[in-house]
C-alpha cells in the first residue's frame, strides 16, 4: 500500500510539478485586527512593485485609506522565498468592521474588532475537552482509559537513570487510581507536568480577562475555561498520593503503539504509571493548585481550600530534598524538562500570592538568581513567565526577564525578517513564538509599559496568517485559511471530523525537518504550502508532517492565555 501511494503521488508531481502561485500574494491577519492597535499587513511579490496604489475600501465600496506601496523590506532570505516583500501600515484605520485591501490584482479581506480572538478561543478549549481522558465528557471519539483507575506504579532502580529498562514494578503489585487528565499529544500517554503546565495557563487566562470567557462545551455551571482547568486540577489532586509516591507520567512509550483512536489502547486496564520525586514537576504542579485555589476560593466553591492545601503539601515535601528533573528516555526523551528553578519559582510565587506568607517570597528570590536568563524558551522553560511573577519587587528579576525579552525582540529586528516573528526556525518554534509573546504581554501587564508590543502583535499576526504561507495556526472553522492535516490520530482516522482548536507546532528548520521528513510518503512539492518555504524555514500542513502539524495541549494554554493577554492590552476586557 505505502508503494502504490508513494507511486502515485510522484506521477501526480510529475504531472503537476509544484502548485502554480500568484505573482503577488497579501499576507494579513485573518482573524482580525484590534482597533487601537498597530495593523500591519504584507505584499510578498515576484516583480518590483514599489510606488504602485494601494486601496483599503469598505463594505460599501468606499475608500476609507489609501496609499503607495514604499521600497521593498528584503528580498529572498531565510524568511522570505520572494524577490520582493514590502510591509503596509494601516494603523489609522480605527474603526470596527470588515474591509478590502486592493494592491494591483491582488486583493484580501481585513477585520478590526474588538474580540477578534473570542472564537479561537472557545476553539481551543473544545480541543481539550478532545483530549481529555478517563471520561464519558470528551468529544470527536470514544471515552477510554477508564482502566487508569488502577494503574500498575512503576519505581526507579538507579536515581541517576532516565532509561526505560531502568524502571522497576512495585513488588506488590500496587495499583494507584490516575483516572482523568489529557493526553499531552498525538500518542495517549499523560504526563502531570503538561497537564500542571495546562491548569495553571488556563487559570492564569481567565484571571486576566474573565469577560472573554463563555459556557458553550462546559456540562456544569461554569463557563469552560474553568471547568476544563478544573478536570485538570481533579487529576493534580491525585499525582502525590503518599510520601513515598509522585506520579510524573502514566502510560509508557506503548502508549505510541500505532495510528489508533484510544479506546483501541491493548494495554486498557493494565497501564503503568511512574513515580519519581522531580522538582520539574512538583514546581509546575504546586503553581496550578496554588492558582486553583485563588481562583476558585474567590468563587466560593469548597474545592479551593484542598487544591490549597495539596499545594502546601507538595512544596513542603520539595523543600526535603534535592530531587533531580526526571523524565523516561527511549531512543528519544519523552518531555525532557531538565531546568528546576523557574519551575520552583512559579511554585513559591503563586503560593505567595495566594497566602501572602514571606516565606514563599524569600524562597522565589533564591530560585530567581538561580534561574536566571535562558535566552530561549518553551514549555520546558518558563523563566520569563516565572520572573515576571518577582519582577515588580526584584531588580534582579526584572533583569533576567528584560534579558529573555531583548534577545526575542533583536530577532525580530532582524531586517531581512520581514515577519518580525521573535523565533529563530526550531523544532515547536511557533510554540516558542508564544512563549515569547506572553512574556512581552506580561512586561506590560506588570509595569504598564508596552515597551516590547511590537513582539506581541509580532507573534499574534504571524499566528493568524501574517507569515510566508498566509495560514492562522490555530484551526478554526471560522477562518478560511487555518491549518487542517494535523499528525493527529483521532482526526487523521476520522477524517470528516474537522480539528477544531487544534494548534500546530507550526515552521521548523529545514535542516531538522529534512532529518525527519522520511516519514512522509507523498511527494511534498504538491502541497500548497511548499512555494513558500525557503531554504531555512519549512511549513507543510501535513498529517504525517508531525515536525510541524502536531499539536500539544500545552500549545493551546498558550494560545488561550496569549489571547487573553493581548485582548486585555487592546481588546474586549
Amino acid at each position: 500500500m505505502r508503494m502504490r501511494t508513494l507511486i502515485a503521488s510522484i506521477a501526480v508531481a510529475t504531472m503537476c510539478a509544484s502548485p502554480v502561485i500568484s505573482a503577488q500574494v497579501i499576507r494579513v491577519n485573518e482573524a482580525g485586527y484590534f482597533p487601537t492597535a498597530r495593523k500591519n499587513l504584507v505584499i510578498m511579490s515576484d516583480e518590483d512593485i514599489a510606488g504602485k496604489n494601494w486601496t483599503l475600501t469598505d463594505i460599501s465600496g468606499k475608500t476609507v485609506l489609501s496609499g503607495t506601496i514604499g521600497t521593498p523590506k528584503t528580498g529572498i532570505s531565510d524568511f522570505s522565498p520572494k524577490a520582493y516583500n514590502y510591509r503596509i501600515d494601516f494603523t489609522s484605520l480605527a474603526n470596527s468592521g470588515e474591509f478590502l485591501f486592493r494592491a494591483g490584482t491582488a486583493e484580501k479581506k481585513i477585520t478590526v474588532d474588538s474580540n477578534p480572538y473570542g472564537h479561537v478561543i472557545t476553539s481551543s478549549l473544545r480541543f481539550l475537552r478532545s483530549m481529555r481522558s478517563g471520561t464519558a465528557e470528551t468529544i470527536d471519539r470514544n471515552p477510554a482509559h477508564m482502566g487508569d483507575s488502577a494503574v500498575v506504579i512503576f519505581r526507579k532502580k538507579n536515581p541517576a537513570s532516565h532509561e526505560w529498562d531502568n524502571w522497576k514494578e512495585d513488588v506488590d503489585g500496587a495499583t494507584l487510581n490516575l483516572k482523568g487528565g489529557w493526553y499531552a499529544a498525538g500518542n495517549y500517554a499523560k504526563f502531570t507536568s503538561a497537564i500542571a503546565y495546562t491548569t495553571y495557563y488556563l487559570l492564569r487566562a481567565y484571571e486576566t480577562n474573565p469577560a472573554l470567557f463563555e459556557k458553550k462545551n462546559s456540562k456544569t455551571g461554569m463557563v469552560d475555561i474553568l471547568d476544563e482547568a478544573q478536570f485538570g486540577l481533579a487529576y493534580l489532586m491525585k499525582v502525590m498520593p503518599n510520601e513515598k509516591d509522585f506520579i510524573i507520567q502514566v502510560g509508557g512509550f506503548d502508549s505510541e503503539n500505532g495510528t489508533r483512536l484510544p479506546d483501541e489502547d491493548q494495554l486498557e486496564g493494565k497501564r503503568e504509571c511512574f513515580s519519581a520525586f522531580t522538582h520539574t514537576d512538583m514546581g509546575f504542579t504546586i503553581a496550578a493548585l496554588a492558582m486553583g485555589a485563588k481562583v476558585f476560593e474567590a468563587q466560593g466553591n469548597p474545592e479551593g481550600s484542598k487544591y490549597r492545601a495539596m499545594a502546601q503539601k507538595i512544596y513542603d515535601k520539595a523543600m526535603t530534598g534535592n530531587f533531580e528533573p526526571t523524565w523516561l528516555q527511549k531512543d528519544y526523551e519523552q518531555f525532557k524538562d531538565d531546568s528546576r528553578y523557574d519551575n520552583l519559582l512559579l511554585g513559591a510565587m503563586e503560593l505567595h500570592r495566594l497566602t501572602g506568607d514571606q516565606k514563599y517570597m524569600t524562597k522565589g528570590e533564591e530560585f530567581s538568581k538561580k534561574a536566571k536568563a535562558a535566552y530561549w524558551g518553551g514549555w520546558n522553560m518558563q523563566n520569563m513567565m516565572a520572573h515576571s511573577l518577582l519582577a515588580k519587587n526584584s531588580s534582579t528579576a526584572k533583569g533576567f526577564m528584560t534579558e529573555d525579552l531583548e534577545n526575542y525582540a533583536g530577532i525580530g529586528r532582524n531586517p531581512k525578517n520581514i515577519w518580525g516573528f521573535p523565533v529563530e526556525p526550531a523544532f515547536s518554534g511557533f510554540y516558542m513564538g508564544l512563549g515569547a509573546g506572553v512574556g512581552a504581554a506580561r512586561y506590560y501587564e506588570v509595569f504598564g509599559d508596552k515597551k516590547y508590543e511590537d513582539l506581541v502583535l509580532n507573534v499574534l499576526d504571524y499566528g493568524f496568517g501574517v507569515n510566508n504561507w498566509g495560514v492562522s495556526f490555530t484551526a478554526s472553522p471560522k477562518l478560511p485559511n487555518s491549518v487542517k492535516k494535523f499528525n493527529l490520530p483521532i482526526y487523521k482516522l476520522q477524517t470528516r471530523l474537522f480539528p477544531e482548536g487544534a494548534v500546530a507546532l507550526g515552521p521548523c528548520d529545514k535542516e531538522g525537518h529534512d532529518g525527519e521528513s522520511k516519514w512522509i510518503l507523498d511527494d511534498v512539492r504538491v502541497n500548497y504550502c511548499y512555494p513558500f518555504n525557503t531554504s531555512k524555514v519549512v511549513f507543510l500542513d501535513h498529517a504525517d508532517d508531525y515536525m510541524t502539524m502536531d499539536s500539544w495541549i500545552f500549545g493551546a494554554a498558550d494560545n488561550i492565555y496569549f489571547l487573553a493577554l493581548a485582548s486585555t492590552m487592546y481588546g474586549k476586557k
